[in-house]
Order: structure tokens, then C-alpha cells, then sequence
């Protein structure tokens, strides 16, 4: 993901070089409209710079089972620090009481697994939390990049039992990076070869809903 910045002002990373022709050739837009943001298309050179930034994003299907031993080899892989983590997780919590209370003890087990073990060359504060019954998803920034982390949403689709209920599904977590706008889905779909049909429905399901 890429943001570019001048005096705060971030532009949107989808807008690159390689696809201006396409966008000043479009007719969506009013006459003056299309003026104005095609002089600002040929001229954002001088008002905008590009700024790589590094995201960790990583998924762990942990059966059921509490934390046993450290995440540091994981979640600390490269030697240099990222600047985002999004970690998931899926089977969270196998009990029964999972399906029916909000609350799971396993949460904060998870929680302070990774907490513990992000990368020692950071400072990271904790964005958002969002958990389906196993399925959950953690944001962390870079304390000095938090004041750029904007519009965070969540939302939580079931497909398990009956089509609705959260032992399988996704979860989402949306957010504008400087003004950047990224969506991380974290999803727990059907198991097997065999399933591949009920996997491509869930997909769709949780894109659609």
C-alpha cells in the first residue's frame, strides 16, 4: 500500500501515473469538473510524492487451543518493523458457550499472544479487535502513524449453521491509511477438496452481505 503526502494532504495510491489517459478520458464527470481534475491529474507531481509504507498481514487456524508457546518468529520474521499489522485468526473458540456469549476467554489469550510478540523494533497501539466466535482479526499501527489512521469500520459475516451462524464466515476491518482507503478480510470457510462449490458461495456471500 502506498500514500503520498505533502503538508498532510495524502493522495489516494489507486491514482498512479499508468492510468491517467484512462481517467482524464472518462465522462462521469461535468464539464468543469472534468477541467479541474484533469489539470490537477497532469500536475500532481508537483503537489504529491509517493511514501512506501509496510504492512504485516498474517492468518493462523489455532484449533481451539490456547496460546502454548511464543508468536516472536512470526510475527517478527523480517528484521526490519512494519509499519501495520492486521493478524487473524480462525477456530478461536470450539465450545458451544462461543455461539452463544460474546465473550470468549481465548480472546484475550490471543490477544496478549500477539501483543507480546510484535516486532521489538516498534511501538505499536492497538487500532481495532473484531471476532465472529472463532473468527477474529486484530489491527495494530505504529504509534507515530496512528493520528493517520482514519474511518475504521467492522462488520461480521456468518455462513455456518443455516447459512447465518458464526462458526464459519469472514470478518472485516476498513480503514483509511493517510488517504488510502484498505479493507482486510479475514474469513473461515468451508474444510476439504470436496467443498470447493460451498467454499465459492461463502466467498460470495460475504462480499455480498
Amino acid at each position: 500500500p502506498k500514500g503520498d503526502a505533502v503538508d498532510g494532504k495524502v493522495r489516494n495510491a489507486n491514482v498512479m501515473s499508468a492510468n491517467k489517459a484512462q481517467i482524464l478520458s472518462m465522462q462521469k464527470f461535468g464539464l468543469r469538473d472534468n477541467m479541474i481534475k484533469s489539470q490537477l491529474l497532469i500536475r500532481e507531481d508537483s503537489y504529491t510524492y509517493i511514501k512506501n509504507f509496510k504492512f504485516f498481514v498474517g492468518t493462523y487456524n489455532v484449533n481451539g487451543q490456547a496460546p502454548k508457546e511464543s508468536l516472536h518468529q512470526w510475527l517478527s520474521c523480517d528484521p526490519e518493523p512494519p509499519d501495520v499489522y492486521c493478524v487473524g485468526f480462525q477456530e478461536l473458540d470450539l465450545s458451544k458457550e462461543a455461539f452463544i456469549f460474546n465473550d470468549s476467554p481465548r480472546e484475550e489469550d490471543w490477544l496478549k499472544a500477539v501483543s507480546d510478540c510484535l516486532h521489538p523494533g516498534g511501538s505499536y497501539a492497538k487500532i481495532k479487535l473484531v471476532r465472529l466466535v472463532g473468527i477474529m482479526l486484530i489491527m495494530y499501527v505504529k504509534k507515530e502513524l496512528a493520528e493517520h489512521i482514519s474511518e475504521v469500520e467492522t462488520e461480521t459475516v456468518g455462513t455456518g449453521i443455516m447459512g447465518r451462524m458464526g462458526n464459519k464466515g469472514g470478518v472485516s476491518l476498513r480503514f483509511q491509511f493517510h488517504n488510502t482507503t484498505i479493507c482486510i478480510v479475514n474469513s473461515h470457510l468451508a474444510a476439504h477438496i470436496e467443498e470447493y462449490e460451498r467454499r465459492n458461495q461463502d466467498y460470495k456471500e460475504i462480499c455480498s452481505r
